[in-house]
């Protein structure tokens, strides 16, 4: 029972979700082993970070300031990176629209916000 709370814990902290644990009725009410629990290997892995290719970045930035307007799209994927975004839409210029799941990213301290 430790390791599936471990595992469903460290599930729900990672992926951002629910996790449910169901115990047939028979086995809830047995009596419990008196087992050692497992020590934890750590309920927060590490974050992953993505970065992409230096040609991919060139490319992008070519794209941009080759374009006369740009609108930012931004998701939950800019968890974490509102001042770098902030810049980013002051440099470019442009709008920032958000996704239903980048709305507490993007809209707090956002002069360029669309609502």
């Amino acid at each position: 029972m430790p390791r599936a709370l471990e595992i469903a814990v460290r599930r729900s902290i990672y992926e951002r979700c629910v996790s449910v644990i169901v115990i047939p009725g028979d086995v809830a009410l047995k009596p419990a082993a008196n087992a050692s629990a497992t020590l934890p290997m750590g309920l927060v892995p590490a974050q992953s970070i993505v970065v992409p290719s230096d040609q991919t970045l060139d490319k992008l930035a070519d794209l941009l300031n080759k374009a006369r307007r740009v609108t930012l799209l931004c998701g939950s994927g800019c968890e974490g990176a509102h001042d770098e975004l902030m810049q980013l839409a002051e440099a470019l210029k442009a709008p920032i629209v958000h996704a239903l799941r980048g709305k507490e990213h993007v809209e707090w301290d956002n002069p360029t916000t669309s609502e």
